[in-house]
């Protein structure tokens, strides 16, 4: 299986300009998780997760935090589940998780669902169904 830091060419070479293709890989546990509506939005379906997160570097024990934006009824990391983040061997206490799907990201992942089902629907229509 391969790592989800280098899954694809795009992430492998965004990481190598940003140097963070030499960050070291660890074990994460989720020390907190929230549900957050968007600023613009009240009780709505989509939003973020908040996580806060420790991890260990020899003795040394670092927090990390992230907001993982998607729909509020996805299944996310709950309290004490463990997840992999890299960290800078440099300084130990920078860390991002690889996975991370940003507000952009999920407005084009949502963006695209949506076109997909819009041609669906008119290519159905148009054979007459």
């Amino acid at each position: 299986m391969d790592d989800p830091v280098t899954a694809s060419r795009l992430n492998l070479t965004w990481l190598r300009i940003t140097g963070k293709d030499k960050w070291l890989p660890t074990t994460a546990v989720v020390y907190s998780y929230e549900w957050a509506d968007l600023e613009d939005q009240v009780d709505s379906e989509v939003g973020f997760h908040n996580v806060v997160y420790s991890y260990r570097v020899g003795d040394e024990r670092y927090v990390g935090k992230f907001a993982y934006y998607g729909y509020q009824a996805e299944s996310y990391l709950h309290r004490g589940d463990t997840f992999t983040i890299r960290y800078n061997p440099s300084h130990p206490e920078r860390s991002y998780y690889p996975e991370l799907r940003t507000r952009h990201k999920f407005v084009l992942i949502a963006f695209a669902i949506g076109a997909i089902a819009a041609l669906i629907v008119c290519t159905t229509s148009m054979r007459g169904c």
